[in-house]
């Protein structure tokens, strides 16, 4: 239930299928498991999915195949699985056809009142074939009075957690977003279409004009009549994911406003004004920590320098679902340039140390290849408590800063010294209140009630070293 993916929609557009795919492709760094698009002509529905990249999964055969039949709407997905439910069943988007409608589903984000809602729909008689927040939302859909809408409306409210839905019916599409806006989700216009999407540059991608994002606790419908919008909650206080302008998002993507790239860079600057040390060289680690080695160099004063080779056909090292698997892609993913480093004092920037996997490995490459020195500065604070709204680090065994003081974290990684951005310099880089974020992982204070959670959360018996809480 925790996977961090990407979400996609197309409502009247030619093509939809090949859209969906060109889009996908530009989501891709949000899931590497599996890929799925659905399409709809008004009358009938068509789709493939599997496990694998996107253009694994699609090849140009079966794309020309989904758009054979004209259809004018899509939705489509990329999904992050947790090592627990990379199963075939909770491949996205999902179908389903009922009396009362058939819509096709996708999702991002992690429902924290599940297993309860799983147990009641169960008792009243659901058979579930996922463990997908799909599936929850498909049984809800259909058991609620109403038309489609009043009946969606009063699905989400049962709801706790993040998240953001695609739903595609005949002839309608629905972007909707969790109350406290957790995941990002906005859209654009296509020609006399639209594009909802989970990042900006997806639309980017498709040439569509940029419109607004989709606010906390709205619904989007898109329609024959154009774009309505629908309340199913309140507004409240903000609490957008501050990992999507640390790591997940793409930097030439902007999210409730702000871009990613300049977000990264002014972080790397704040870092700097906070604890800056003298070096030969400044490395930023690919790729999500460049723009913050810029930031970091340029408030520094030192030289950057791009010391550090990243494969281009290797995935992301954080959201691989197991821990061999990291070590395996960090081995892969990023190469020292030897006369960069041999002999040199460098400071290597990275985006966040969850696990310490990768940075340990990183330094231990870095000195192998001559390094004199090896300092790390981060990007973030340090995470010390376990995510439940979408980043899959729901235990504190994954994280070292929940175990570990910064001193501890540096003698494990093995670096000469060691600092993080503090949380009030993260916020001050971003432009943002503490209010508007959320900031669970790195103060364990959650912005909703834990639910299936809450017991886990109060049996956990963790030493609290006295520099954790820093």
């Amino acid at each position: 239930m925790n996977h961090e993916c990407g979400v996609l929609g197309l409502y009247n557009v030619q093509k939809p299928a090949n859209k969906a795919y060109n889009a996908l492709y530009a989501l891709q760094h949000r899931g590497q498991e599996s890929a799925g698009i659905f399409v709809t002509n008004g009358e009938s529905f068509q789709g493939y999915k599997n496990f694998g990249l996107v253009r694994q999964v699609f090849d140009e055969e079966a794309i020309d195949r989904l758009d054979q039949n004209e259809p004018r709407h899509a939705v489509g997905h990329v999904r992050y699985a947790g090592a627990k439910d990379n199963i075939v069943s909770n491949i996205q988007p999902m179908f389903f056809r009922h009396l009362r409608a058939e819509f096709a589903i996708c999702s991002n984000g992690s429902i924290l009142n599940y297993d309860k809602l799983n147990h009641d729909l169960q008792n009243q008689g659901s058979i579930f074939q996922s463990t997908s927040n799909c599936e929850i939302m498909a049984h809800l859909l259909v058991r609620n009075s109403g038309t489609f809408l009043p009946a969606l409306q009063e699905s989400l409210n049962t709801l706790v957690g993040s998240y953001c839905f695609v739903i595609m019916r005949k002839n309608r599409l629905y972007a909707v977003r969790d109350p406290k806006g957790f995941m990002p989700l906005c859209y654009g216009k296509l020609g006399d279409g639209y594009v909802v999407a989970s990042e900006s540059c997806a639309l980017d991608m498709l040439g569509a004009e940029f419109v607004r994002d989709v606010e906390p606790g709205e619904i989007v419908e898109f329609n024959k009549d154009g774009v309505r919008s629908h309340r199913f909650a309140p507004k409240q206080a903000g609490a957008i994911c501050l990992m999507e302008y640390i790591y997940f998002a793409r930097p030439d993507s902007t999210v409730d406003g702000l871009n990613v790239h300049q977000a990264r860079y002014q972080t790397g600057m704040e870092l700097a004004r906070e604890s800056a040390v003298d070096c030969d060289w400044v490395i930023g680690v690919p790729d999500s920590a460049l723009a913050a080695a810029q930031g970091y160099a340029q408030a520094a004063g030192l030289p950057l320098q791009s010391g550090l080779i990243k494969n281009k056909y290797s995935g992301r090292s954080f959201i691989e679902p197991t821990n061999q698997k990291r070590r395996l892609a960090v081995q892969m993913k990023l190469s020292p340039i030897r006369y960069l480093i041999d002999g040199k004092s460098v400071t290597l920037v990275d985006d966040s140390i969850v696990r310490g996997t990768t940075v340990r490995q990183l330094i231990k490459m870095v000195r192998e290849f001559g390094a004199r020195e090896v300092h790390v500065r981060i990007a973030s604070p340090k995470m010390i408590g376990p995510c439940f709204y979408g980043v899959d680090s729901s235990d504190y065994n994954d994280l070292i800063g929940a175990k570990k003081s910064i001193e501890g974290i540096r003698e494990e990684i093995g670096a000469d010294s060691l600092a993080f951005l503090s949380l009030p310099g993260l916020c001050k880089a971003l432009g943002l209140s503490q209010d508007q974020v959320c900031t669970a992982c790195y103060t364990e204070k959650y912005p909703t009630d834990l639910h299936d959670f809450e017991d886990f959360v109060q049996s956990l018996e963790v030493k609290k070293v006295p520099e954790r809480w820093y």
